[in-house]
């Protein structure tokens, strides 16, 4: 064997070595895994090092890794802190000829979109135009006939809708590159490998593994009972769904951080519901607007959202009207009054000051906040948190990447304690191991967006021996039902990964359950 080109201050974690070595054996002659790392445990150093590996042993060309945009430039500067290949961005304008210029690189780094765009060429056919002919981009070509390590890192977001041009894209690719050359190793690297169900990790392991999965009529003759009629979302036959749960388990590389081997290197977290009850003019206003559907067979457009909002923070109800497109929302403030609406209270808002007084001002500690509606009830929350004196610092999508960066940065680098307040612009890809707590200002619609959120500060290199994770809820509001479907979602994923029977440290579903 070669020199490594891997290097780590901190070397590997006993784990990580056991599951590279084994995982690299997996796949010498072509194939793929997912790897179902929780957040925090290293999901980047095993690529790193798989791809160094490969290299060393003279058993790879390439590597392409596929990342959300906001994560580009960390796996840039990850593979040239820890390894000697040479890596090239390939993103932004000009790309391919950069790409030229470059001449021999190890490593290129590029985002789904990039990589969609580049691989594969859309040819519509026909004077209708209906019908499509995928043919060969000119990133493919750059690829072809080699030994290709891919790397998609949180595929379980990107790749876990097989009805996508995203998803075709990649497909057809891993499909033509293994008939050039069989030894394309695949990984997906993800903590949630579902985000609404089975389907989506099915839908992985046809790209990463498709040797060991149904065709795609065979996993719904054998594991979907009946389809929404109106969104076509499957209903399960969990009698049988243990059966794929044994089809996909030998590709699936499952490490918790409550593993015996793991445990030790994270903080002990602690989770918990934190329901409120609405003050009484907030339950009068959440009733007034309920009744809307009463008087309505349909189901009234905008509905849900605005009881979302009234649940949350009445005074996103001004905002969502003066900024968004719900024409039943504009309608109810403008027949209510802005004024009646904006003094109204929030029970779950004054809950939330209370706790980040005593966590901010009387520990100094740092937390952060998530809420799902970043240009309403966070625009509402920040306004509220400056004017008790709490330093926040504000991400939402709306925000440039460079933007993002730098309000993240000041949050970490901040000798004082504050509130790093975000909507889910913030759920993946970042890391806040200052922070001690974290707030879900409302529950995550599934459980993988709810593991994202927690694990932000749940890391690793976390600072706190113990961190806090707090999911609120507002008592009889359709917020019981979003927790409830979120935890069903829980248990799914449990089944999946055999997480069910993890040990007493492992929380599972039924757990989380007993907790609400």
């Amino acid at each position: 064997m070669s020199e490594s080109l891997f290097h780590s201050p901190v070397g590997l974690y006993p784990f990580q070595q056991e599951s590279i070595a084994q995982d690299y054996v997996k796949v010498l002659d072509g194939g793929g895994m997912l790897i179902v790392w929780d957040a925090g445990a290293g999901k980047t150093v095993f690529g790193i090092r798989m791809s160094c590996l490969l290299q060393e042993e003279g058993r790879g060309d390439l590597t392409l890794v596929m990342c959300e945009r906001g994560k580009i430039d960390e796996w840039i500067e990850d593979f040239t802190t820890f390894s000697d290949q040479v890596v090239h961005k390939h993103y932004g304008p000009n790309r391919m000829r950069r790409l030229e210029k470059a001449g021999q690189v190890d490593v290129i780094v590029t985002t789904y979109e990039t990589a969609k765009l580049d691989l594969v060429k859309f040819n519509r056919q026909g004077k209708t135009k209906r019908g499509t002919k995928l043919s060969a981009g000119p990133l493919f070509e750059r690829l072809a006939g080699q030994s290709v390590l891919w790397l998609a890192d949180e595929s379980a977001a990107k790749l876990g809708n097989r009805g996508t041009d995203l998803y075709k894209a990649i497909e057809w690719s891993l499909k033509e590159a293994r008939k050039l050359n069989p030894k394309q190793r695949v990984f997906g690297l993800t903590a949630t490998p579902m985000e609404s169900g089975y389907e989506n990790a099915y839908n992985q392991g046809r790209l990463m593994f498709p040797q060991a999965m149904p065709k795609v009529g065979e996993f719904e003759q054998w594991f979907v009972k009946s389809r929404h009629p109106v969104y076509h979302t499957p209903r399960y036959d969990m009698q049988n769904i243990r059966m794929f749960r044994d089809m996909v388990a030998p590709h699936i590389d499952r490490r918790r951080k409550t593993d015996p081997d793991i445990m030790e290197q994270f903080p002990k977290k602690v989770e918990q519901f934190i329901r409120v009850d609405m003050h009484p003019k907030q339950a009068a206003l959440y009733e007034r607007i309920a009744k809307l559907q009463s008087l309505q067979e349909e189901p009234i457009p905008g509905l849900w959202l605005a009881l979302r909002l009234v649940a949350d923070h009445p005074a996103s109800l001004v905002e969502a009207a003066r900024t968004g497109e719900s024409v039943l929302i504009k309608m109810l403030v403008e027949e209510i009054g802005e004024e009646e609406i904006l003094a109204t209270p929030s029970a779950k808002e004054k809950e939330l000051l209370v706790r980040l007084d005593h966590i901010v001002n009387g520990q100094g500690d740092k937390a952060v906040c998530f809420t799902f509606f970043g240009q309403t009830v966070l625009r509402v929350l920040a306004q509220s948190l400056r004017s008790k004196g709490f330093d926040v610092y504000e991400n939402h999508g709306g925000m440039t990447q460079s933007e993002s960066a730098d309000i993240r940065a000041q949050f970490r680098q901040s000798e004082r304690p504050g509130v790093y307040l975000t909507s889910d612009a913030g759920a993946r890809g970042i890391n806040l191991p200052e922070a001690t707590n974290i707030f879900e200002f409302e529950s995550s619609l599934t459980y993988a967006n709810h593991v994202q959120r927690i694990d932000r500060i749940h890391r690793i290199n976390s600072t706190s021996p113990t961190v806090v994770c707090s999911t609120m809820v507002t008592n009889k509001s359709v917020e019981e039902g979003i927790v409830r479907k979120m935890l069903a979602r829980n248990e799914q994923m449990d089944i999946l990964l055999g997480d069910e029977d993890a040990g007493e440290s492992f929380m599972t579903a039924q757990e989380r359950k007993s907790l609400f």
